[in-house]
């Protein structure tokens, strides 16, 4: 087993003290205590994953490399002082592999 130093408000210190009837039963209280904080950590992790798999099936988010390729067709009129016009923009969704609407379509999946 390892050993493990933290520094404690001194209210929860003192709180601590009154209740512990060991050091055994401190360490299994901190020991507790973490797991759930990873337990915890995880539910987090787990909910953000389904939230971010949702928005994908709706086809609201894209992956990172349909944003790079999307970013890259477009940079070349980044520079420019004015937006691009129509036909620059129809140019540079053209140069995608699969046309902007479709790959929408494709990440809503059926329905």
């Amino acid at each position: 087993m390892e050993a493990l130093q933290a520094q404690l408000p001194s209210d929860l210190m003192r709180r601590l003290r009154q209740e512990m009837l060991s050091d055994e039963t401190l360490s299994e209280a901190v020991e507790e205590a973490v797991l759930l904080w990873l337990d915890k950590r995880q539910a987090e992790k787990t909910q953000q994953e389904r939230g971010l798999l949702a928005l994908r099936q709706a086809g609201i988010v894209m992956d990172a490399d349909r944003q790079r390729n999307l970013a890259d067709a477009i940079m070349p009129h980044a520079g420019s002082d004015e937006p691009p016009d129509r036909d620059q923009t129809e140019t540079a969704l053209a140069r995608l592999k699969v046309p902007l609407s479709e790959d929408i379509l494709a990440m809503r999946g059926e329905r």
